[in-house]
């Protein structure tokens, strides 16, 4: 029961010192994150450069209809 009580004491001490050291780095960790979103999460849209390189459908654009054709 003894060596329990220890650790109790052990670890409450061992959180709150951590804790501070945490609050104190919580500014620099916040800069630090929205480089790395930046560069995760532009995965979801397929990431610079690859804008407009779907071409556009040219049976249905108004150019290429004839005066009279159906549409």
């Amino acid at each position: 029961m003894g060596y329990v009580a220890i650790g109790a004491v052990a670890a409450y001490f061992l959180l709150t010192e951590h804790l501070a050291h945490v609050v104190g780095a919580l500014p620099f960790l916040l800069l630090l994150a929205c480089p790395l979103m930046h560069v995760f999460m532009h995965g979801s849209h397929g990431g610079h450069g690859h804008h407009g390189q779907s071409k556009p459908d040219v049976s249905k654009t108004a150019e290429s209809r004839k005066e009279g054709d159906p549409q």
